[in-house]
């Protein structure tokens, strides 16, 4: 009787955990950012895609950053990278979730049919799913579901087995995946600004470098992101300081 009524939940539970093992950020869920101070130091204003955002670095090295179509990767001499991908040409959860038949009744299933009307609201969602929240005791389709989401977790959010953290300006809001202080080997920011639109940055430091990225080298690129015209997209503006 067990095996009949629980049995798919307890195999549904005991995949997960066997997945976690291998993918540790399925059991990490957002924190809210506490320090949100800026770096300060004179910088560069970058334009590409149709955003502008600051850097607090100014040793851009124009001969190995490259601009193609689907992201941008700027190095600088100091040793940093940031890597920006186009925002018209990165998949975001909505769309995944409304391609797919299956993926769209698990969303619906869980959380209901408005979850899909916002990509910050079905990221933010997906994020804070964790195996805890399963139980061979629920259920079928709520295990079932829960598990499907948490085998997609490990995709949004990539680099976040240090730290997940919630952040907000005035302009833009999403998470950051990866802790600065524990010095993981990149960061990656998925944020969403006032149109739902899905922004992804990437940091890092180039092998061989010493140095690596902080929450104010972080913190500087978020705060200033905004959308500006396509036609001033430029390699980088010097600065003498943050605004």
């Amino acid at each position: 009787m067990f095996v009949s009524i629980f049995g798919v939940q307890s195999i549904m539970w005991w995949k997960v955990r066997k997945f976690g093992k291998s993918n540790p950020v399925l059991w990490v869920i957002p924190l809210a950012l506490r320090d949100s101070a800026p770096s300060k130091l004179p910088g560069l204003k970058l334009s590409i895609y149709g955003y502008e955002f600051e850097v607090p670095w100014r040793d851009i090295d124009k001969d190995k950053t490259r601009s193609e179509d689907s992201s941008t990767i700027y190095y600088f001499r100091s040793g940093a990278f940031l890597m920006f991908h186009n925002p018209a040409r990165t998949a975001n959860a909505k769309e995944i979730f409304l391609a797919d038949d299956e993926k769209r009744r698990v969303a619906t299933q869980i959380w209901g049919e408005k979850i899909l009307e916002s990509n910050f609201v079905l990221t933010r969602a997906m994020l804070a799913t964790s195996p805890p929240q399963m139980s061979v005791f629920a259920p079928r389709a709520k295990v079932v579901g829960l598990g499907i989401l948490l085998m997609l977790k490990p995709i949004t959010a990539v680099g976040g087995e240090t730290g997940i953290f919630a952040f907000e300006t005035p302009r833009i809001r999403g998470f950051q995946m990866g802790d600065p202080d524990k010095r993981p080997e990149y960061i990656s920011v998925r944020a969403f600004d006032m149109g739902d639109h899905q922004l992804e940055f990437t940091f890092g430091v180039k092998k061989g470098s010493t140095g690596h990225i902080t929450k104010a080298e972080v913190n500087r690129v978020l705060q200033t992101v905004q959308p500006v015209s396509k036609s001033v997209d430029e390699l980088g503006t010097a600065l003498s300081g943050s605004r």
